[in-house]
């Protein structure tokens, strides 16, 4: 396996473990003092690449999603956080211990409907 795609951010969590603490810090509160993303950070790519050359249903499709590695990061840690301190359901996707592929199979994977002409 290669080395990890960037996010849109340009940046790579090897980036994120090798940045110094105190600008990751900065960075993070960059996020949150405004209360919420900007609309830039919060843009993602999605692209359905297809698993065989005859794909016929939606399972003949992965999903790969490009978003931003520095709110992926904001998001677990904010998750990691509330998860010791709220009774929250394994339900919630949120606070399920898996990676983003397990995340969407578990979530999105569900809402695809396959109408012969492309996934909608």
């Amino acid at each position: 396996m290669g080395p990890p795609a960037p996010g849109l951010d340009s940046l790579t969590v090897p980036d994120m473990l090798l940045m110094d603490q105190g600008i990751l810090t900065k960075l993070l509160n960059e996020i949150l003092v405004p209360r919420t993303p900007t609309q830039h950070q919060n843009k993602a790519r999605i692209t359905l690449a297809p698993k065989s050359s005859n794909p016929a249903g939606s399972s003949d499709y992965r999903l790969i999603v490009v978003t931003s590695v520095t709110l992926r990061l904001l998001y677990e840690i904010l998750a990691r956080r509330c998860q010791n301190l709220l009774d929250i359901s394994p339900w919630q996707n949120a606070f399920i211990q898996c990676d983003g592929c397990e995340a969407f199979t578990l979530v999105g994977t569900p809402r695809l409907r396959f109408d012969g002409t492309g996934l909608c």
